[in-house]
């Protein structure tokens, strides 16, 4: 079933109706991910467990503790995503660029299709 289109920092999208603009299958697994990952938790006043909120590790130094935090954290976002296929299990990898900023990088298998889908949270998400 479509939902509305939300990709995280980005307006309201429109049709050329005028109606807001939906999205499913893959787009909308990845606009669900990345807004659980980047949602503080106690920021969604109905679920106030809801929320990875990554954007607190923005501008820190990470520790391999703080790595290992965030790659759990994901790994249970991703468990909660009907439609992403447990086995194999999602790939979690980080990615530093030649500024030492660093990205995260899903890979996971899309369940209806078998797709292989590579989804990245730049470093500049907050």
């Amino acid at each position: 079933m479509p939902s509305e289109f939300h990709w995280w920092g980005v307006d309201t999208q429109f049709t050329a109706a005028g109606d807001d603009a939906s999205v499913s299958a893959i787009s909308q697994i990845n606009q669900s991910i990345v807004r659980e990952c980047l949602t503080a938790p106690g920021e969604y006043v109905w679920a106030p467990s809801y929320g990875l909120g990554l954007g607190r590790y923005v501008g820190r130094a990470l520790t391999a503790d703080k790595f290992a935090e965030i790659k759990a954290g994901i790994v249970s976002v991703m468990a909660r995503q009907g439609e992403v296929r447990k086995q194999p299990a999602p790939v979690i990898t980080f990615i530093n660029d030649l500024a030492g900023l660093v990205a995260v990088q899903i890979s996971y298998t899309y369940a209806p299709t078998g797709q292989a889908v590579t989804l990245t949270i730049p470093s500049n998400s907050n």
